[in-house]
């Protein structure tokens, strides 16, 4: 009896070792590495694309085994920037998500394709397995923030040169308005309507290269400033473009049903909205130098002339061009200045206060302290570093 029971166990622990063996055979050795890179490759029509290729060892997994890959982006810090004391999994942004099956113990996964090499930058790459329940982790160094802040500038700057085409085009939007729509005409001729639609081609035209041209920035979406610079331009070609059809559809119609009216307050409220838009991209906004200096003269010698009871037609007809003229971050002072200068008239001179007076100044000296920090010369450097950029 004790001698089959001893030959039972044994076989017991055979067959127990066996499935052991059999389980090495089939799972292989336990956990999962990673391995990433960027390749390129040559697809259709000999265009170029770009990958990140992530693989590995996947031991201990079940044949046919799931594993989630994870991908992420995080801007490299500097070596004293206090955020390296957060970890690079709380400070990354995620970009792609894929699953594939194990087969043989190893496991391959392509991120992409995109059209341009990856930026420079740091990618956190995790696998995760559900059974068992693991998580493994590697970092990718594309750069460091060296490289990843130099490719972020440069590609702001182009995408400024992209916005700053649209200024040029609104002006050509206005003109057209005002030489074809908003003078009082017969009906527009055949001839001047394929004129009109040859114009509007050439906006459009213009304002497709530039959305497509925004379009091939930082197609990973990895900086949040670049995706804010895109919107806005590619915005702003939209606008103008579908203000321009807007324009075209009005010449079509009789004069009498165009409704200049609405078709201007359309036009200047692009303007405000593109000028605002422009400035918060580093845009500066050119003027009329001699405009301000002679406007704030008069303005002065307006004030200090205690025989006068109006406001000279000079100054007038100034502010409603410099409302138009200067900087968006100046429409306030110059409406304001309007204001306190149609009270300041109204008054009889015996009547008119110190106070007053000198909130006017006030608004005249917000306009000269402009002749110094914001001249036409400014505005035409801009434009000029910009251009030397691309």
């Amino acid at each position: 009896m004790m001698n089959y029971v001893k030959t039972y166990q044994l076989g017991a622990w055979l067959c127990l070792l066996a499935v052991i063996v059999s389980a090495g055979a089939v799972y292989g050795q336990e956990g999962i590495t990673i391995n990433a890179a960027v390749q390129s490759r040559t697809l259709a029509q000999n265009q170029v694309k770009y990958f990140i290729i992530v693989d590995g060892a996947a031991g201990g997994l079940p044949a046919q085994a799931v594993l989630k890959i994870n991908l992420y982006y995080a801007f490299p810090l500097k070596d004293d920037d206090p955020a390296n004391n957060i970890s690079i999994k709380n400070r990354s942004r995620i970009l792609d998500t894929k699953r594939c099956r194990i087969k043989e113990s190893k496991y391959v996964i392509d991120f992409g394709p995109y059209n341009n090499t990856p930026p420079p930058g740091s990618y956190y790459i995790t696998v995760t397995s559900d059974n068992p329940e693991t998580v493994t982790e590697h970092v990718l160094n594309l750069g460091g923030f060296q490289e990843a802040n130099d490719y972020r500038e440069k590609v702001l700057a182009e995408i400024r040169q992209q916005a700053f085409r649209i200024e040029p085009l609104f002006k050509d939007v206005k003109t057209f308005f005002l030489d074809n729509i908003a003078k009082p005409v017969s009906a527009t001729s055949e001839a001047d309507q394929k004129i009109a639609q040859q114009w509007l081609a050439r906006i459009t035209a213009i304002t497709n290269e530039v959305s497509k041209t925004c379009g091939v920035y930082d197609e990973f979406r990895v900086f949040g400033v670049i995706s804010t610079y895109k919107n806005t331009t590619t915005g702003l070609a939209d606008s103008i473009k579908s203000l321009a059809r807007v324009l075209v559809d009005a010449l079509l119609m009789p004069p009498a049903e165009r409704r200049i009216d609405i078709l201007k307050e359309k036009i200047d409220s692009f303007r405000v909205g593109m000028e605002e838009d422009l400035s918060a991209l580093g845009w500066i906004k050119p003027f009329n130098k001699e405009l301000v200096a002679q406007t704030t003269k008069n303005i002065r010698s307006f004030l200090d002339d205690k025989n006068a009871v109006s406001i000279p037609a000079p100054v007038s007809k100034a502010l409603l061009a410099l409302g138009e003229e200067l900087p968006p971050s100046y429409y306030n002072t110059i409406s304001l200045l309007a204001a306190n200068l149609a009270i300041w008239a109204k008054y009889k001179p015996t009547e008119r206060t110190d106070y007053l007076k000198g909130v006017i100044l006030d608004s005249v000296e917000v306009l000269e302290c402009l002749l110094h920090d914001h001249s036409q010369e400014n505005g035409e450097h801009n434009h000029e570093k910009e251009a030397e950029k691309k």
